[in-house]
């Protein structure tokens, strides 16, 4: 699926010049889209859980994240003594009210797989997938702000959102926005958080299923920080800063640095500088382990 059919009613240039990055915004999926419900993420979950590691199972309980082995068994094998997610600790937790996350579940599912291709092959940058799992009523991590723009798909059952409209610009979360929206998502809907938007989510009477897709476009000042890793930066901070008269240091510096800073220019207007620091490596082709 493309940006333009996942957006459904809204159109690409309505998007992005009236919502993208600047506020939340509910959206009706349109077309197709992945439905998983409980019964469809238990044969899943069956089917999966010996490959899970910590790096793709996450299972969070009272707001923190649980230790590997506190939801995994040792196993020894020709190869030594590992460590296999057990189901029945998993299912302990989680009827103690627990959520469980499946990152990059692209890779499990192949219509994620195939939405978030289409996504990428838009928004030319790398999505990532996680899937949430929540018993009712139970709420998975406290108000929080990501460091990137998310679209959450409600897939089964209902989860109510709490959404600052503005982006929160402190380092600390001390307390609560004062203008956070609440917002219920049922199956088949989906709302976007602009980076920086704090928000907090808690499950409806019955089991919610959301998935979330993450996009990291860098900011201006993250390319900033590339462009002095750059070669082209490296080369122009390399030369010698004093090349006359030490008494005549700031004014050569001066001179010097707007010199530097005009061939900086110069060859920011080359394709191939702009396509080093804003591009990142996507999925042109589907992540299906099976």
């Amino acid at each position: 699926m493309h940006l333009a059919a996942f957006l459904g009613e809204i159109s690409v240039e309505h998007f992005f010049a009236e919502i993208w990055g600047k506020s939340p915004a509910v959206l009706k999926l349109a077309g197709e889209f992945p439905v998983i419900s409980i019964e469809a993420f238990n044969d899943l979950f069956r089917r999966i859980h010996l490959g899970l590691t910590n790096q793709t199972l996450r299972v969070v309980k009272d707001q923190k994240i649980l230790p590997f082995s506190a939801i995994s068994v040792e196993r020894r094998t020709k190869e030594g003594i590992s460590r296999q997610v057990s189901p029945e600790l998993v299912s302990k937790y989680m009827q103690q009210g627990a959520t469980l996350v499946l990152r990059s579940i692209r890779l499990f599912e192949p219509d994620i797989d195939r939405l978030c291709c289409g996504l990428e092959q838009d928004l030319r940058f790398p999505i990532s997938s996680n899937l949430y799992v929540t018993p009712p009523n139970q709420t998975g991590f406290p108000l929080h702000a990501d460091d990137h723009d998310v679209f959450v798909l409600q897939l089964s059952g209902t989860k109510y959102w709490l959404v600052a409209e503005t982006k929160d610009t402190r380092d600390e979360l001390a307390d609560a926005p004062k203008d956070l929206a609440a917002t219920l998502l049922e199956s088949g809907s989906m709302i976007y958080i602009p980076r920086g938007h704090v928000h907090e989510a808690r499950a409806g009477q019955l089991a919610s299923i959301h998935l979330t897709l993450g996009l990291s476009i860098p900011t201006f000042s993250e390319i900033a920080e590339q462009l002095f890793g750059h070669s082209v930066m490296k080369e122009a901070l390399q030369r010698p800063a004093f090349r006359i008269d030490p008494s005549r240091a700031p004014e050569f510096l001066a001179d010097e640095a707007k010199a530097i800073f005009a061939a900086l220019i110069s060859k920011l207007s080359e394709e191939s500088l702009i396509s080093d620091l804003t591009n990142q490596p996507i999925n042109t082709g589907q992540a299906i382990l099976f």
